[in-house]
């Protein structure tokens, strides 16, 4: 792996980190005032948004890699789709959560 691209790498995962701290933190909090239910709106779409945009910037490697690997040795199809589909189940995975998130919001579950 390059050098740059690792650095590059931390740098987007502390910086993923930090904004879900800050919406656990918002969503946390217990606020009486009219934008308590829009923070916790606010808290949800960070997280759907960048679960799809890490999917996303995954899924354009590992899909080129796939159909290179394919090129060179068609033997290994299953190995190709299963990489492919791993961002496509980590970003589904993340929208169930999100409808989660926001019943408990809503109300509908009990905490």
């Amino acid at each position: 792996m390059n050098k740059n691209t690792l650095k590059m790498s931390l740098r987007t995962l502390i910086v993923m980190l930090a904004l879900t701290l800050v919406a656990q933190g918002v969503a946390a909090e217990t606020a009486d005032d009219a934008t308590s239910g829009m923070t916790g709106d606010v808290g949800v779409g960070l997280s759907l948004g960048l679960a799809a945009i890490g999917a996303g910037i995954s899924q354009a490697a590992i899909g080129s890699a796939a159909v290179g690997m394919l090129a060179e040795d068609s033997s290994k199809f299953g190995t190709a789709i299963i990489f492919t589909a791993l961002p496509i189940h980590c970003d589904s995975r993340c929208f169930a959560i999100v409808h989660l998130m926001m019943a408990q919001l809503i109300g509908f579950t009990q905490s």
